[in-house]
């Protein structure tokens, strides 16, 4: 088979979710896919899922000992065969038309390195909560990036393979945010290289045991982050890193306080405003903030404004 699109799938203790995130890519409406898994050192049922696909002739599974999603990630990729390299995540899902439609989008925009699509969010059953998460800019600048890795997901992303082998793979030293960091290397190879798709086209699936809900953790990767943007980006890291880190605290303050996590959410939403107060009001989720910081005081208020959020973020179809 002549591989168009490899779609890599590092997974940790993600068993229960794999069959769906495999049969999404093994049911895509492009033919020429191919699905790589790399079971990086799972301690639950994992090995027992992945045995399933041993023998699928669309489907690639690798095992190897915990060294993180970059090392797994880099993995899967020398293994690939696709022209093109799309990321899913080991619980999350695609759109049946997901591949035909972003490889037809990048088939027919030869300027384009990245590409991401839309998504919306389901529990930890598949099912839809309501919420979509649509990034606002169509063809985002390396700027827009590193204020924020707006793609939210990786399962969105799809990137033309001779630009990773080129670029030399993701950084293992960064174990949480290697992601977003290889986003900005590639948006810094020239102007305008990456592109939105309009369209919802994966799901993204919200359960206690996922990593974003580690606040504190996902606050040391993206320090990390930074100081590898420091010496990589010396100009651009002067010019923005106090907006990029008032936005990053005001996004781990959601997430902690999703968690349940109200004083860690108080602590990012405190060191957001200290950043820039502008920054964290001049963009969306105020009433969110607004909850957070009044979720230490008596009465209900901040119960009232949770319920105001939710119910806004499900009645306006894109979100961020």
């Amino acid at each position: 088979m002549n591989v168009v699109l490899s779609a890599i799938i590092p997974t940790y203790n993600q068993a229960r979710f794999l069959p769906e995130s495999i049969g999404s890519v093994l049911a895509q409406s492009l033919e020429e896919v191919e699905a790589i898994v790399v079971n990086d050192g799972s301690n639950d049922d994992t090995a027992a899922v992945l045995a399933e696909y041993q023998d699928h002739p669309k489907a690639r599974v690798i095992h190897q000992d915990n060294r993180g999603t970059a090392a797994a990630r880099n993995i899967a990729i020398a293994a690939a065969q696709g022209h093109y390299i799309a990321m899913l995540d080991g619980d999350d899902r695609w759109d049946p038309r997901k591949a035909e439609k972003q490889v037809g989008f990048m088939e027919a925009h030869p300027e384009i390195d990245l590409s991401y699509s839309w998504c919306r969010e389901v529990d930890v059953d598949g099912k839809p909560n309501g919420i979509f998460h649509c990034a606002g800019e169509m063809r985002p600048s390396f700027d827009s990036f590193f204020l924020s890795n707006f793609t939210h997901t990786t399962s969105v992303v799809m990137f033309r393979r001779a630009l990773v082998d080129e670029l030399g793979g993701f950084k293992a030293s960064l174990p949480i945010a290697s992601d977003h960091e290889m986003w900005l290397r590639i948006a810094a190879r020239r102007e305008n290289n990456v592109a939105c798709l309009g369209e919802v086209l994966t799901d993204y699936r919200i359960w206690t045991g996922q990593k974003s809900y580690d606040w504190r953790r996902m606050l040391n990767g993206w320090n990390a982050m930074m100081a590898e943007l420091k010496s990589l980006y010396p100009g651009p890291y002067a010019r923005l890193e106090t907006k990029a880190r008032a936005l990053n605290r005001k996004h781990l303050a959601f997430n902690a306080m999703r968690s349940g996590d109200d004083e860690g959410a108080r602590q990012c939403l405190a060191e957001a405003l200290t950043a820039s107060p502008r920054t964290v009001f001049s963009n969306r989720g105020w009433l969110t903030m607004a909850a957070i910081a009044t979720s230490a005081l008596p009465g209900g208020l901040s119960g009232q404004l949770l319920r105001l959020v939710a119910h806004r973020r499900k009645k306006n179809w894109c979100t961020t």
